[in-house]
């Protein structure tokens, strides 16, 4: 009976850890935001496969043809994006800041 009860013990400490790895993933998703927007030449055209980046991750997308990106899941806080397209000299915009459950343009 005493080794019946440690299992059912093992087992509810199992779950618990379970239960607080969901809890801490859900947790760790409303501390990210979005950043969407447009790549255009100094014509206003857009740059379709333009490569957006924020720098110091892996975070990146390409914009469509019509020059729009979008990134999910950065990390709130205050990031350098940088735009590159073949052809066109590469352009960065430092201290931008992302807000946790927000989108940014």
């Amino acid at each position: 009976m005493a080794s019946r009860s440690c299992i059912l013990i093992r087992s509810m400490v199992a779950s618990g850890g379970a239960l607080c790895l969901v809890m801490g993933s859900l947790r760790a998703q409303g501390a990210t935001g979005k950043l969407e927007g447009r790549v255009q030449d100094e014509a206003g055209a857009p740059l379709a496969h333009a490569q957006v980046h924020v720098v110091g991750t892996a975070f990146s997308a390409p914009a469509d043809p019509r020059g729009h990106y979008f990134i999910n899941n950065i990390p709130a806080g205050t990031w350098t994006v940088r735009a590159a397209l073949i052809g066109h000299r590469p352009l960065e915009i430092r201290g931008l800041r992302l807000l946790a459950g927000q989108t940014t343009t």
